[in-house]
């Protein structure tokens, strides 16, 4: 009886045990899944501790500072070099530096002793020539007339010795004259008839021969020889090339002259150029554009000019792009020589999109900024332009736009596409 007690007691602790022990390991089972229910609401918070924080600037259009300028000059439109077509010595100056002249005016008048000389020469040429001719026409003439009258002589000859030939054969025919009167009466006027035949064909060959040809043509070699030297010796008349002002004059009177020589210079300047050397960044800001501004040092009065060259290409010598600008200029108020500005941009080109420049990267000859796109950041490569006058912002020309949210804190940290957080937001302020 004892014995079985004892067996039962045994089976009822060895039964509490074994409760006791699942209860204990299902009291771990529920404690691990605890444990993982709760611990991924730890990882996101551990996670978002460490997101990076950012602060960014609405992009908004800025003043970026005043117009630049660029110093500048003008110019002639045109401007002609004044030339000695001969050598010669000054011997009449006709204009003075300063003076308007007209195209074909006189300026300076040369002297030269041998040209003198050979025109004398030619100009003798010419008259001997004409005096030949006159004195050829003149003999012509003469015999002319004289040949008429002995035609005319020798008709009224024939008319007497016609009538003399006919009273002598009456006479024979009456047997008053002899047979041999009437053989010399009738002898004597054919004679008299040869006589005038030959006249007669003398003046016709007087006519019809021209003997004043050669004559004629020696006075038109000696024309032309003098017409030739006139040409070329119109160069001891130097004259201006063009409309202008004469501006340069080298020479005074006395002065000798070289063939080809510079005398002067002469300089259209209505209208008048400003030209100006530009770097290739201000010549950007110029491109395109069919006007700019321009004032006089010290002054405030502003006018507008055409644009009429920008060069394409930059000089090798100058280093720079030319630009031309075209000004009327009919009361010659501008002068060459005379210093100007030219404003290359208008008050509304310097608003423009810019960014801090803390905010840009640079790798290379690369630039790159980050732009806050809901919760991550984008790396943007960006085209930059001017800086502004503070040197605290920069214009940009390309990768981003007005509104996007730009990233201005420690961008160097940041990757592309990388995860952050917002700490503040905010607009830029104009300035």
């Amino acid at each position: 009886m004892r014995k079985q007690r004892q067996r039962r007691k045994t089976a009822v602790y060895r039964n509490i045990k074994t409760v006791a022990v699942l209860g204990i390991s299902l009291s771990v089972i529920v404690g691990c899944s605890a444990i993982r229910v709760f611990q991924p609401e730890k990882e996101a918070l551990a996670q978002e501790q460490q997101l990076k924080s950012i602060k960014t600037l609405k992009l908004t259009k800025l003043k970026i500072g005043e117009s630049p300028e660029q110093s500048a000059e003008f110019v002639a439109s045109l401007q002609f070099d004044v030339l000695a077509q001969t050598d010669g010595i000054v011997e009449e100056v006709l204009k003075k530096r300063g003076d308007s002249v007209k195209e074909g005016d006189v300026i300076v008048r040369l002297f030269s002793r041998d040209a003198k000389f050979e025109r004398e020469k030619l100009a003798l040429a010419v008259k001997k020539a004409e005096d030949a001719i006159s004195s050829a026409r003149s003999e012509k003439e003469m015999g002319r007339t004289e040949l008429l009258n002995s035609i005319k002589k020798a008709e009224q000859g024939i008319l007497e010795l016609t009538r003399t030939r006919n009273k002598t054969l009456n006479d024979y025919e009456a047997g008053v004259a002899k047979k041999l009167q009437v053989q010399q009466a009738e002898n004597q006027l054919a004679n008299a008839q040869l006589d005038i035949q030959f006249l007669k064909q003398k003046l016709k060959v007087l006519e019809t021969t021209d003997s004043l040809t050669p004559l004629q043509t020696q006075l038109k070699e000696a024309q032309l020889s003098l017409q030739q030297f006139d040409e070329l010796a119109s160069g001891l008349e130097v004259k201006a090339p063009a409309d202008g002002i004469l501006t340069e004059l080298l020479l005074d009177k006395g002065m000798p002259a070289g063939k080809g020589g510079k005398i002067g210079l002469i300089q259209r300047i209505d209208p008048v150029k400003i030209k100006a050397q530009l770097s290739e960044q201000a010549a950007r800001l110029v491109r395109g554009k069919n006007e700019l501004t321009y004032y006089l040092p010290g002054t405030t009065e502003k006018a507008k000019a055409n644009v009429s060259f920008l060069s394409s290409v930059i000089d090798p010598q100058t280093k720079g792009y030319e630009l031309s600008l075209e000004v009327p200029n009919r009361d010659l108020k501008f002068k060459p020589g005379m210093k100007t500005r030219v404003q290359l941009t208008t008050e509304d080109e310097q608003i423009v999109l810019s960014v801090p420049v803390a905010s840009i990267l640079k790798k290379g000859d690369e630039n790159f900024v980050f732009v806050a796109v809901n919760d991550t950041v984008e790396r943007r490569k960006v085209e930059l332009g001017r800086i502004s006058d503070d040197e605290l912002s920069q214009e940009v020309l390309s990768g981003v736009r007005e509104g996007e949210m730009l990233v201005t804190s420690d961008p160097n940290q940041l990757k592309d596409k990388e995860k952050v957080q917002l700490a503040t937001a905010g607009n830029q302020v104009k300035k």
